[in-house]
């Protein structure tokens, strides 16, 4: 008879411990990706201002982890020994993997987070994501450096949630009006032709903001850019309403999708930027009113710089419209419209190359120049 005791089953886990910061995409994204589908437990390190920003309550909306999958630990970011005595009380097994995301928190939290895991855990990696690039370094242990892509693409939800926007209703919009009228006709009238047309619609109003909000812009920009780059139907939508209180951002944009894990946001204008002939009230002359025009192309501006400073580092804007924007003058193109938008870092396609036969190769020249050898000028 055999007294000797059965083994133990191997009970070692696997924990991902993530440095909370104000960027959450990193975590997320590092995460998602397959490599570290097979995670036992996370713990999250977080400051009191992830904590009180709710940073991390955002980060862990997104994830939908169960409450059993994680835990958080407190630190004061500028303090090396509360560092080490806040992980130190978790009693953590040293026999456990451990692999660290050095993506977020601030470097001197990173750097002393993995010397204490060097020091008492037996089997340690470390990882730092590249962004914008998709793709994550393995810097731990030292010797056994490598570069892996990312294999997660996340969704316009997603990315939304990772940064605490809720969406009214919680819906995002991706299916399209089935109107008289298909996007692509619309786009090639003049508007004295688009107003004749809308009016002999019958009964305009049925087809919600197509036709009296100009919702068939929008439309056709967001058919154009599905065709002309490899984006998900979860990764693009048009007419997005958000539901929050911040006073620098507005609450609805006309096109936002993801590329390359990147946000990019549009706002689509049929007209408006232009000058126009006005009657002077005092004079009765007519006269060339730029003012209004500028007034709104500005307007436009500055709502996707707010964007930008909300909702995380790497996002791109575009302004879209119809209006040629380059025959009003030379001058007014290159320093009223080009110049103050490239100043802004936000990229501008004006009426010229809007329409069907050239929008592609001028979309894929403005987001993804690697596709296509051909400029956008």
């Amino acid at each position: 008879m055999n007294n000797l005791n059965p083994p133990k089953p191997n009970t070692m886990k696997k924990i991902l411990v993530s440095l909370i910061s104000q960027q959450t995409l990193p975590n997320f994204m590092l995460i998602k990706d397959e490599k570290f589908q097979n995670v036992d437990e996370y713990i999250f390190v977080n400051t009191e201002l992830t904590i009180k920003r709710g940073i991390y309550d955002n980060l862990l909306s997104a994830l939908g982890l169960a409450e059993e999958q994680y835990r958080s630990i407190t630190v004061k970011e500028d303090s090396r020994e509360n560092i080490r005595e806040k992980i130190a009380a978790e009693n953590l097994d040293a026999q456990n993997s451990y692999v660290i995301n050095m993506t977020g928190g601030t470097k001197p939290m990173s750097l002393w987070t993995l010397e204490y895991f060097q020091e008492n855990m037996e089997q340690l990696e470390a990882y730092y994501l590249t962004f914008p690039k998709p793709t994550y370094k393995r810097t731990f242990p030292y010797g056994s450096e490598a570069t892996f892509e990312l294999s997660y693409e996340i969704s316009l939800k997603e990315y939304l949630d990772c940064y605490g926007v809720e969406i009214e209703n919680n819906e995002i919009n991706y299916t399209l009006t089935e109107a008289p009228h298909p996007p692509e006709e619309l786009v090639s009238l003049s508007p004295k032709s688009l107003r004749r047309k809308i009016k002999e619609t019958p009964n305009p109003s049925q087809y919600g903001r197509y036709y009296t909000g100009n919702q068939w812009f929008e439309e056709y920009l967001y058919k154009m850019l599905k065709s002309a780059l490899p984006i998900k139907d979860n990764q693009i939508a048009f007419g997005v309403k958000f539901k929050h209180t911040d006073a620098e951002v507005e609450n609805e944009f006309d096109i936002m999708f993801i590329y390359k894990n990147k946000l990019h946001v549009v706002e689509a204008k049929t007209a408006g930027f232009l000058s126009k002939q006005r009657k002077c009230t005092k004079c009765n002359q007519m006269f060339q009113d730029k003012e209004k025009g500028k007034d709104l192309y500005y307007s436009s501006l500055y709502k996707l710089t707010a964007v930008k400073r909300n909702f995380g580092l790497f996002i791109q804007g575009y302004i879209f419209t119809k209006d040629k924007l380059r025959q009003e003058n030379k001058v007014d193109w290159m320093v009223g419209y080009k110049r103050r938008a490239d100043s802004l870092s936000i990229k501008l396609l004006d009426g010229k190359h809007i329409f069907p036969r050239q929008i592609k190769d001028q979309i894929i020249s403005l987001i993804d120049p690697a596709l296509t050898s051909q400029p956008c000028s």
